[in-house]
């Protein structure tokens, strides 16, 4: 629905970005008709990032994590995926990596500062 409650006839652009039609975006339509409802935490992807260009060729589905390693480093970003952890020097498992590409402390570190934090919560 529009913000003045009527439904859209025709398509049309939204937010200078992604084509809409009946408040639904015309790229996750076109996937639907054409492969398959998409799983939950699934994106659809633009392959030629054409957002305009929503033929079913063009379109493929990929994970949140994979969408964002695309298109960080075009928006500006250093999408850099550390492979070290920076409190105790050891890498980073592959697990670790793609659970949460561009956290800079390993898991078992990550839990410990927790804990402490956690403690010192408790006796305050």
């Amino acid at each position: 629905m529009a913000r003045n409650g009527l439904a859209h006839t025709k398509p049309y652009l939204w937010n200078e970005r992604y084509m809409m039609h009946n408040s639904e975006f015309i790229h996750r339509k076109v996937f639907e008709e054409n492969f398959g409802e998409i799983p939950e935490g699934m994106l659809v992807h633009h392959i030629d990032e054409d957002r305009l260009n929503n033929s079913p060729s063009n379109l493929e589905l990929i994970s949140r994590a994979d969408h964002c390693k695309l298109h960080l480093p075009r928006l500006g970003y250093r999408a850099l995926i550390p492979d070290i952890c920076d409190v105790c020097g050891q890498p980073r498992t592959e697990k670790e990596k793609a659970g949460n590409p561009h956290r800079w402390t390993c898991n078992k570190c990550r839990g410990k500062a927790y804990r402490e934090k956690k403690k010192v919560e408790h006796l305050s």
